[in-house]
């Protein structure tokens, strides 16, 4: 594949990725405003896309999409794309690129699983942490995948705050200031969210119970019931829509290192 088929890779995996946050963010929106329903994460974004008209073509396309953002995410960890190198921190960095590739690679299959066998919902996040917790040290691999998820989720907040996003992009604050600040609070939910779900990965270690675990749907369901919870769910929820948006910013300016 040249570096032309590499670029269209990227952007069409960035442009998916968007698609799915968006749904997320808008279907959480919504049940903010509704005040009540359920949160859904990507698999059921993708679930309530099937039901929408033409929504088996919509779900292959944003599926195959994905592929495309895993297939990039591998570029990016295994060869190095963006030049972060062999320390230690651009280890860590390609190996939560990696992790990346994993989670949408899998979730580019769940979509296309959907369409073909038409499978009902499961929950999202507590299957794999089970899975783990019937492992030789469950708990610990539990609890440093918490740990992991959450210095993930600690770094996109940064990563917004400080709008460090910039030096990817091929425009300055400057030249779109409403879209930068979108972008970083985008960002910056998404990593909140991140946190409580790695929080809750190692609440489930602590405990040895993988039904304490959860996704993002759990997660956003543990904080609308905290105290000003209303508030602050319909604050993430604008959030991860503000997400897609970056995403598909990603998907328009993104500078693309082959």
């Amino acid at each position: 594949m040249g570096t032309r088929g590499l670029k269209l890779m990227a952007r069409l995996g960035y442009g998916s990725r968007g698609a799915v946050y968006l749904m997320i963010g808008g279907l959480a929106t919504l049940t903010a405003i509704a005040g009540g329903g359920e949160t859904v994460g990507s698999r059921g974004a993708v679930r309530e896309l099937l039901r929408q008209p033409f929504g088996e073509v919509l779900v292959i396309a944003i599926s195959l999409g994905l592929f495309c953002y895993a297939g990039w995410r591998v570029m990016q960890s295994l060869f190095d794309a963006e030049k972060h190198g062999t320390g230690a921190k651009g280890l860590v960095i390609r190996a939560g690129l990696f992790v990346s590739a994993a989670t949408h690679g899998f979730l580019g299959v769940y979509a296309l699983s959907l369409v073909v066998a038409a499978m009902a919902s499961q929950g999202e996040g507590k299957g794999a942490i089970a899975w783990l917790m019937q492992q030789s040290f469950g708990p610990y691999l539990v609890g440093l995948v918490g740990l992991l998820i959450v210095g993930a989720g600690c770094a996109q907040v940064w990563k917004g705050a400080r709008r460090r996003f910039h030096k990817y992009l091929e425009f300055s604050r400057a030249e779109h200031p409403v879209l930068s600040w979108i972008c970083g609070f985008g960002l910056i939910a998404r990593g909140v969210v991140f946190c409580l779900i790695g929080g809750l990965a190692c609440f489930a270690a602590v405990k040895a119970d993988p039904q304490q675990a959860g996704g993002m749907p759990e997660a956003m369901s543990w904080l609308r019931r905290q105290p000003f919870g209303q508030a602050t769910y319909a604050a993430m929820a604008f959030g991860l829509f503000a997400f897609g948006i970056y995403s598909l910013v990603e998907a328009r300016w993104r500078r693309i290192r082959t």
